[in-house]
């Protein structure tokens, strides 16, 4: 497997335009477009099964979406991995051999790469620092669960200084997790999701409780400038104006024949 060349500067595209009330918790709640396209390109770090998986999902969301680079610290998995990639979703596929990577420093190479979003999907130990590093080079990211294997690693990885996570805006999962057991202990497992359990669109009432003047770090802010900043793509739609719902978070998996 040939690797490629690590570059000297990070593209840092601004691809994101989307409507100033629309935010999902992984992903775009708007539009997503590369500037002058309809393309989203994105990357893979951790090509293991559940890697793989993603990314299909990620392309079968929307036409546009490209594979562009992948990385792994094994060789095997890689290809393992492209291989599967090129059998189900063979037109997405724009990976290059000098655009797979092997090894310790993958991540960085993909990073290095001009894509608007990646796929943090290696094991836990690794998620941190991962992340981090797409944040530092301006990528869009979805991210697997767990963020790491500790609280020390974790904490580590995911400064305040980088910006919200999901529960800021969308509320404790807790909330939802406890209506859904509620819901199955009575006569109607099935009951609908109630307001308040999620934030499904994020409005200004919900930016103010942190963005205010009582906050030691308060700068005003522009609402809708703001939300145009933190939108992020949302591997399963990234071109399709939707707020938060069951799948943004959940991936049923579809039992095999």
């Amino acid at each position: 497997m040939e690797t490629g060349q690590k570059s000297s500067s990070v593209s840092r595209r601004e691809f994101i335009k989307t409507s100033a009330s629309s935010l999902a918790a992984l992903g775009v709640a708007g539009a997503a477009h590369a500037a002058g396209s309809d393309t989203v390109r994105v990357g893979l770090i951790g090509c293991g099964g559940q890697g793989t998986r993603d990314i299909i999902s990620c392309v079968n969301s929307s036409p546009g979406v490209e594979i562009v680079a992948m990385g792994d610290l094994f060789e095997d998995r890689l290809k393992e991995s492209l291989a599967k990639l090129k059998k189900d979703v063979p037109a997405a596929v724009k990976v290059t051999s000098d655009k797979c990577f092997v090894g310790f420093d993958a991540f960085e190479r993909v990073l290095a790469c001009d894509l608007h979003m990646v796929l943090l999907t290696a094991p836990p130990a690794w998620r941190a620092q991962h992340f981090r590093a797409a944040v530092e080079a301006g990528k869009h990211v979805f991210m697997e669960k767990p963020g790491g294997v500790d609280p020390k690693q974790i904490k580590k990885g995911f400064k305040v200084e980088m910006g919200v996570q999901c529960e800021t805006c969308h509320g404790p999962g807790e909330d939802h997790m406890k209506a859904r057991f509620a819901a199955a202990a009575s006569d109607d497992p099935n009951a609908a999701v109630e307001p308040g359990e999620i934030i499904s669109t994020p409005t200004e009432e919900v930016c103010v409780k942190c963005h205010n003047s009582e906050s030691p770090t308060f700068k005003a802010f522009c609402f809708n400038n703001m939300m145009q900043k933190i939108a992020h793509p949302n591997p399963k739609k990234p071109k399709e104006a939707a707020a938060v719902d069951c799948k943004s978070c959940h991936d049923p998996i579809p039992a095999e024949k």
